[in-house]
């Protein structure tokens, strides 16, 4: 997916640079010495930021196994070309740069986990699950069960919402199950829970995705 410059969060990037700013100024005045490293620490990240900020996450996850391999290797030579710091060996020197390898093996872990779970149905239906504790019921099934009018309906709320809750009434004959069911096969959704009277139907709209469903491709 490719991100539109008018949709750009700016004011999370001004907080983000404050809060780096601030910092900068504490260490300075207890060290300042290491103020210019900082700074330029700073430069370097925010631009490495504003580059990755373009990029679609989803493309980034198919490198998640790379990620894996390169922290684990890090992690591991940390036992054996690691600088000691302060009584600590976290960090490794390359050139005029010191990095500790923990730190960038936090944010691969995050994304291979992504990755590995990611294209999992059963995670899926939990996390739409999660999603429709929040929604409100907008359609019931009453009397007169699966009509054309409610077909019709709720096709046009699933390709507006793409996941809704509707309820069967005590006058239907159908139970939830079977309404949810066969509603479902008539739109062509997914039942996602049946809950009582309650149900929830999904469907994605290609055209105009409202959720994005956590995936590793």
């Amino acid at each position: 997916r490719q991100y539109r410059f008018r949709d750009y969060r700016f004011s999370l990037i001004f907080w983000v640079v404050a809060l780096a700013v601030l910092g900068i100024m504490v260490i300075g005045s207890a060290q300042h010495s290491s103020q210019v490293r900082q700074i330029a620490g700073l430069g370097l990240g925010l631009t490495v930021m504003l580059l990755l900020s373009f990029v679609d996450y989803q493309w980034l996850l198919n490198f998640s196994w790379i990620y894996y391999i390169a922290g684990s290797i890090l992690l591991l030579a940390v036992l054996f070309i690691g600088e000691n710091v302060n009584g600590a060996t976290r960090w490794i020197q390359v050139g005029p740069l010191t990095f500790m390898p923990g730190e960038w093996t936090k944010l691969g872990l995050i994304l291979f986990i992504a990755w590995f779970y990611g294209d999992d149905p059963a995670r899926a239906r939990a996390f739409l699950r999660g999603i429709a504790q929040r929604y409100e019921t907008i359609g019931q099934v009453g009397k007169g069960g699966i009509s054309e009018n409610l077909i019709t309906t709720t096709a046009d709320a699933l390709r507006k919402r793409e996941l809704i809750k509707l309820r069967v009434l005590d006058n239907c004959e159908l139970s939830a199950r079977e309404a949810a069911e066969a509603l479902a096969e008539a739109t062509g959704a997914d039942v996602v829970q049946v809950i009582g009277s309650r149900f929830v139907l999904y469907k994605p709209n290609p055209d105009e995705p409202v959720i994005e469903l956590p995936r590793a491709k």
